[in-house]
């Protein structure tokens, strides 16, 4: 099968800069941070990296983060950023704004170790919300590339998770 170049619909991923939280090794999850002052020059080296890209659209979650590191390329390229709820990370329920470290003393069943322990209740928590987060996230995605006209690039501005 052959397909042109011109007919190709391009998706650039990107995860938001890094926020304080990011730095303290906190949970984020659906709490809304700022970026760091590292975070923010990140976002300005992405409108460098991405200067000569022929992006024309921007989408970013409807998180502060996200849309902080997609500003300075939307200026750059004149575009208005449209946030999108299917593009926000996981919620992490009562672990967000917790430590990583600090849970693992604390909490019996941390989120990394839930994960690992194939009997656990939380396990299946965490393997739900994380499902339910990939399924929400890739129909966002099937939706901007259907929205695509053949041969154009868009950027989308998320999460890690």
């Amino acid at each position: 099968l052959y397909r042109k170049e011109s007919d190709m619909k391009t998706i650039y991923l990107v995860r938001h800069g890094r926020t304080r939280s990011n730095e303290e090794g906190r949970f984020q999850g659906w709490e809304d941070h700022p970026l760091s002052p590292v975070g923010q020059e990140q976002a300005l080296s992405l409108k460098k990296r991405a200067r000569d890209l022929m992006v024309t659209a921007l989408y970013t979650s409807d998180l502060m983060r996200t849309k902080e590191t997609a500003r300075p390329l939307a200026e750059e390229k004149q575009l208005v950023p449209q946030a999108l709820a299917a593009f926000r990370e996981i919620s992490f329920g009562e672990w967000e704004g917790c430590r990583i470290r600090d849970l693992r003393k604390t909490d019996s069943k941390a989120p990394a170790d839930a994960l690992a322990d194939t009997d656990s209740s939380d396990t299946l928590r965490c393997l739900k919300t994380l499902q339910e987060g990939q399924a929400r996230g890739m129909k966002g995605l099937n939706e901007v590339k259907d929205a695509m006209e053949d041969g154009t690039a868009v950027m989308v501005v998320s999460m890690a998770g």
